[in-house]
């Protein structure tokens, strides 16, 4: 409130919350991607259910429709369960990840399964050190991507 209704010149916002990942990530996923079936693969704890229940009601405010959520344990290992189930529900135009921590391995398991073939994946990074994470792990699947298809 200190940058809205009690707004006072001295004060600004550093950080962002859950209604900024979800505002820009339905943003993007619906207007830019023009996504209509979305679903999530989220850390099972109040970070990622609250970050499914931010995103659900800003992608709805956008017209577009949840098809399924998997929540997995934040030190999951093996990601193949909730990504094959992710995998089974028909034409799902983007995978929304919610997660902070360690997952190389989602990143792993999703080029096993080809998933980036089967719909567009997204996700909000938190911090530097994530982003980074993600970069590499990106040139890594990239990688692979080319050397599957011979590029």
């Amino acid at each position: 409130s200190l940058t809205g209704s009690k707004f006072n010149k001295y004060c600004f916002r550093v950080a962002r919350n859950n209604w900024h990942d979800a505002a820009a990530g339905a943003y993007y996923m619906i207007d830019y991607l023009h996504a209509e079936k979305i679903a999530f693969l989220a850390a099972d704890y109040s970070f990622g259910y609250s970050g499914v229940q931010t995103m659900s009601a800003e992608v709805a405010k956008r017209g577009g429709v949840i098809v399924g959520t998997e929540f997995a344990p934040l030190t999951t290992t093996d990601f193949t369960p909730y990504l094959n189930r992710l995998l089974a529900i028909p034409r799902v135009d983007v995978l929304m990840i919610i997660w902070a921590g360690s997952f190389g391995q989602l990143y792993q398991d999703m080029v096993s399964l080809d998933v980036f073939s089967h719909m567009n994946v997204s996700g909000a990074v938190i911090d530097i050190l994530s982003m980074n994470s993600v970069e590499a792990q990106l040139e890594a699947v990239n990688s692979t991507l080319e050397g599957q298809m011979g590029l």
